[in-house]
């Protein structure tokens, strides 16, 4: 079998509104072109015995379990590609249930489209599908899928964001926020255009600079806060040994020493209590950072304080990682048994990160008189670290409803000082039920980019939706995320249709943003011409914080290629179908133009407007498609839709008697002399269409029609000396 072409899919496309992220690929069959999948003896018993959970797989027509039971009656492999690739995908964990096979009138060619959430682990899992069919179609057995599957996850851990940014963007879905990934990093925009906000982990656009800096030097977080009367570990910073020596003269024993610009309890020491295990922990620390901090250790529990928009929004009391004895296990099984715990992962793709047996955890286990060999009695704890940080192993208790309201109080002041909108407050405390100050605890750090993962799935204790009030803080009293976007398609002999609505934006005060066959434009400057995809284009656009009206031309080309760039619109136009099919699509889409066109319709939101020629008959036949408002307009006052749409009370725009108006049932709202504009002289039927669009468009979009039109002579004539004609084809 080959891979003749790919496609992936990023947004509502021609299989579906809904099911925005799709692969498509084009498979030749070769030789396999002539196989059903019950025409190869044991094919179906092969498979199902290598994928048991294929039992309960579905299929459109059968539900649940109806896969093999369509391949027991008799199925071409591209079906049985689709599904695997996307049941390779379900058993790692994504959700993965769309899919659709096609053939392409050439013998053995097959489309095969199936769902993905991370790309580059939808291809593999195609690639692996191919190989399982091919394997066992063969009558060989299939002796990769372990290690297939282990890849997948790998591609997951790499590639999905962590617990903390994941629970931010579901906040997000649920408030109907859009959410872009900028880079193979954490880097998210949240939103569109001049409603957009930027967020990395939990640092936000919003977050001060200085603020994340301050932070990162825990020397100068201390300065700050001793410089408050707020309570820290007495230290100094020292960079040689002979300084070290010094620090614990004064210091005295316990101490800690730690990297001064460390994280993620990388580095640190507790509780030393001699120079050698000084010098060792010196050492330590020393390969993080050049300069180390020694301080004075302070007995209490370890507490993290989220505090998010200056306000104290969860606790959490952090348990350093641990086993307890059964009597029966070894420290290693223990720690391994510890491991399987489907919450933990290797970094921090889970809530819960694995335990790694390391130096500090062997040293720590000799000091409680035990090895990795050694069975711990019934009942007893270990401790395998020393920090209580998630990330080397920690669980978390909630303990957010214990605090007393002066510890609150004292939270919200320590991130007012550090200028940090959110941040994670390290505290050693006996008790956080009494005042801090009253039980000789101290603030230890002051972290920027907080992980949320112990707020959101504690060992014990009430889960905190700590993703609720980032969100909050990023678009309070529910501010719009979006911007107003309008989509057109069927533009061949339309094309000045875009510039149009998008000079009439900007003259109302808008700062619009535009893509079209014409170029690219932000307010009234085009952006230097490339040679790109619109789909890049109108991401492009979406992106640009000044932009606050996106005016955007889809063609049935960048529709079957990309999908749309977005997913709803606030109105969808539609001015003909007659664009000639891509060259480089398949004779299936060249008879289907219109079901292209109909995937703008589709995606304008409930509240919005299609707006529709009524004088083109498959134009005006997709009024049905779209679950909005509709809006039609003609050339011809006359039209008997037109009458028929008005008489409903719906909203149009028409010509009579050299005047465009714009009705609402019986009531004009909006009369244009077409002999007053002089760009129009000598009239063109597609430049009034484009009018047309144009004005009601505006309508739609709640503009004032009065100012509209006294500006629509300006744009026209403006228009018409930047082209030696109104209409560019």
């Amino acid at each position: 079998m080959e891979i003749l072409n790919l496609q992936i899919l990023r947004g509502p496309n021609y299989w579906s509104n809904t099911h925005t992220r799709l692969m498509v690929i084009k498979l030749d069959l070769l030789h396999y072109e002539t196989h059903q999948s019950n025409s190869i003896q044991g094919f179906t018993q092969a498979l199902e015995r290598l994928l048991p959970s294929l039992a309960t797989h579905p299929c459109t027509d059968n539900g649940a379990g109806g896969f093999l039971k369509r391949l027991q009656e008799g199925a071409p492999l591209s079906y049985v590609i689709e599904h695997l690739a996307q049941e390779l995908q379900c058993l790692v964990g994504m959700k993965c249930s769309f899919g659709r096979t096609r053939a392409l009138g050439k013998k053995g060619i097959y489309q095969i489209v199936f769902s993905y959430e991370i790309e580059q682990a939808g291809y593999y899992a195609a690639k692996t599908a191919i190989s399982i069919v091919e394997c066992l179609a063969l009558g060989k057995p299939y002796l990769s899928l372990e290690k297939d599957l282990q890849h997948l996850k790998e591609i997951i851990a790499a590639e999905q964001p962590g617990p903390s940014t994941l629970s931010i963007l579901k906040e997000a879905e649920k408030r109907n926020i859009p959410y872009y990934h900028l880079n193979e990093e954490s880097l998210i925009r949240l939103g569109q255009g001049a409603n957009q906000r930027l967020l990395s982990a939990t640092i936000t656009s919003q977050t001060s600079s200085i603020g994340v800096d301050n932070a990162c030097d825990k020397e100068r977080t201390k300065e700050i806060l001793a410089s408050q009367l707020i309570p820290v570990p007495q230290g100094c910073i020292v960079r040689n040994q002979q300084a070290l020596d010094k620090a614990i003269d004064r210091i005295g024993f316990p101490c800690v020493i730690k990297p001064i610009d460390g994280n993620h309890g990388r580095g640190i020491t507790t509780n030393i209590n001699s120079l050698e295990k000084a010098y060792e922990a010196f050492d330590s620390a020393k390969k993080l950072s050049s300069s180390v901090i020694v301080e004075k250790y302070i007995t209490g529990q370890d507490f993290r304080f989220l505090v998010i928009n200056y306000k104290l929004i969860a606790v959490a009391k952090r348990v350093p990682a641990m086993i307890v004895g059964t009597g029966n296990h070894t420290v290693e099984e223990l720690i391994a048994k510890v491991n399987q715990d489907p919450h933990r992962g290797e970094h921090h793709e889970n809530y819960l990160t694995t335990i790694k047996i390391d130096q500090h955890t062997l040293s720590l286990l000799t000091e409680q008189g035990f090895s990795l060999n050694c069975i711990v009695p019934s009942g007893q704890i270990l401790y395998l670290k020393q920090t209580a940080n998630i990330s080397t192993g920690g669980t978390s208790i909630d303990v957010t409803a214990q605090i007393h309201p002066y510890n609150v109080f004292l939270a919200e002041r320590i991130a007012r000082l550090m200028h940090l909108d959110i941040c994670g407050i390290d505290v050693i405390a006996e008790d956080i039920r009494l005042p801090l100050n009253e039980t000789k605890g101290a603030v230890l750090e002051v972290n920027a980019a907080p992980g949320l993962r112990m707020h959101l799935c504690p060992d014990k204790g009430i889960a905190r939706n700590v993703a609720a009030p980032i969100i909050d803080m990023l678009y309070p009293n529910n501010q719009p995320s979006r911007i107003p976007i309008i989509a057109a398609t069927g533009l061949k002999f339309n094309r000045a249709l875009i510039r149009l609505i998008s000079a009439l934006a900007c003259e109302y005060g808008y700062s619009a943003g535009s893509t079209s066959a014409e170029g690219t434009y932000i307010g009234r400057h085009k952006i230097p011409h490339k040679q790109d995809s619109a789909f890049r284009q109108i991401n492009m656009v979406l992106r640009d914080p000044i932009v606050d009206f996106g005016v955007f031309e889809c063609s049935a080309e960048d529709i079957l290629e990309h999908g749309l760039a977005f997913d709803h619109c606030n109105i969808g136009i539609v001015m003909n179908v007659n664009e000639v099919a891509p060259e480089t699509s398949d004779p299936l889409y060249s008879k289907d133009l219109v079901h292209v066109k109909e995937v703008i319709l589709r995606s304008v939101t409930q509240q919005g407007y299609c707006i529709l020629n009524a004088d083109v008959d498959l134009v005006y036949g997709m009024r049905t498609v779209a679950n909005c408002n509709l809006a039609l307009f003609s050339l011809r006052a006359n039209n008997p839709r037109i009458i028929e749409h008005c008489q409903k009370n719906g909203l149009a725009a028409f010509v009579d008697h050299q005047h465009l108006l714009v009705c609402k049932g019986e009531k004009i709202y909006c009369r244009i002399a077409l002999a007053g504009l002089s760009a129009m002289m000598e009239i063109q039927s597609s430049m009034v269409q484009n009018l047309l669009a144009a004005i009601l468009a505006c309508a739609c979009c709640g503009l004032d029609l009065d100012y509209i039109g006294e500006k629509v002579a300006k744009i026209l004539e403006v228009m018409q000396k930047r082209s030696s004609t109104l209409e560019v084809a």
